[in-house]
């Protein structure tokens, strides 16, 4: 049995804190755990500008690597989650040994980064060969034109604002694991991706030549971007943009915007309009081949409002899990609870990196 609960977060805690990991060569982390919790609280503490000095700065220079003060967010949220709801989620039910194996790695890199941001680090990617792989791919694929790149891909290439991520140019969203036939039958499907940006997932997914692709960015410098590249390409027969955000109902809501990621905020600066996606898609009627997700979060409302196409159409699923907590327990289940014959696969699209955690869902037909 292979069941990731609170029990299970609890030991990793206590491990760190036994120093049964590399927790002890960090002597940061000695002098955590040697002063009383009192003076911890100030020591370490947001408003001390040392220590966000040490952490945010000396840090990102010792490991030569971008920190990003949001992993630490997404992580304390899916220990809090994990803990207070007591969540469970069996591993055995829905994954494959490997990927379970994958996955119980994610979950102790996500609880290590939440005491130690250099501990992680150490724990993750091992094989120099995958990186170097990556490396090579991006001076192959991109050349500097201007402030714009040309992104070489399928024989074709296109003019993009900046380098996406490797999961876009180097793993293609982690869909060609899946088995021949269902990538085979992706062709000619409406393909849906949900957080847009500027179109770099859509660019990655006309590898699997869809009929179409329509992309859902709610932030306006994001849109803006997006119809520039769709223009400046001329993807208008490809490629279709909205202007909204996908959740479980529809309304209006506050956005906080990050440049590449967002997160719905009560007290953000621009207000933005969230649709449910099975209204939105009862106006039209096209058969849905893939839905793509990575909105920071928000993952597991976008589903809950998705329920009747997935139940209709089965479609291919790539949804982003490594955000929150409720995403990472809830989604599994409640996909299954859809449609009772998807596989799963979990899909580590940035193995340096906490980030870019997948599941894909899909049918064998």
């Amino acid at each position: 049995m292979a069941i990731i609960d609170s029990i299970y977060l609890e030991n990793i805690i206590e491990e760190i804190k036994n120093g049964k990991t590399n927790y002890q060569e960090n002597k940061l982390a000695k002098l955590k755990f040697g002063i009383p919790p009192w003076l911890r609280k100030i020591v370490f503490s947001a408003f001390n500008p040392f220590y966000v000095f040490y952490t945010f700065i000396g840090l990102q220079k010792k490991l030569k690597t971008e920190f990003r003060v949001k992993n630490i967010y997404f992580s304390l949220d899916f220990l809090i989650y994990g803990l207070k709801n007591k969540a469970s989620i069996d591993l055995d039910e829905y994954f494959s040994e490997n990927d379970q194996n994958e996955i119980i790695r994610f979950v102790k890199n996500r609880v290590k980064s939440c005491f130690n941001t250099k501990l992680y680090y150490k724990d993750l990617c091992q094989d120099g060969a995958i990186l170097a792989k990556i490396k090579l791919a991006e001076k192959k694929l991109f050349k500097r034109m201007g402030s714009n790149y040309i992104w070489k891909t399928n024989g074709t290439k296109y003019i993009i604002p900046s380098i996406p991520e490797p999961s876009c140019y180097y793993y293609l969203q982690g869909i060609s694991i899946l088995p021949e036939k269902i990538t085979e039958s992706l062709k000619n499907k409406l393909f849906i991706s949900i957080g847009a940006y500027w179109g770099d997932t859509a660019i990655s997914l006309l590898s699997y030549n869809p009929a179409t692709i329509w992309c859902f960015e709610p932030e306006q410098v994001n849109y803006d971007v997006l119809l520039k590249v769709i223009e400046n390409n001329k993807l208008q027969d490809r490629i279709k943009a909205y202007k909204f955000g996908i959740g479980n109902v529809n309304k209006v809501q506050s956005i906080s915007s990050y440049g590449g990621s967002s997160l719905m905020s009560d007290e953000g600066e621009e207000k933005i309009e969230v649709r449910n996606l099975d209204s939105f898609m009862n106006e039209v009627e096209k058969e849905i081949g893939l839905i793509k997700m990575d909105i920071e979060g928000w993952e597991y409302y976008a589903l809950q409002g998705a329920k009747e196409i997935i139940m209709k159409y089965k479609p291919v699923l790539a949804i982003s899990l490594y955000h929150t907590g409720q995403d990472f327990f809830n989604i599994p289940p409640l996909l299954k609870s859809y449609c009772p014959e998807y596989n799963f696969r979990f899909v580590n699209l940035a193995p340096d990196e906490l980030n870019e955690k997948i599941l894909l869902a899909y049918v064998n037909s």
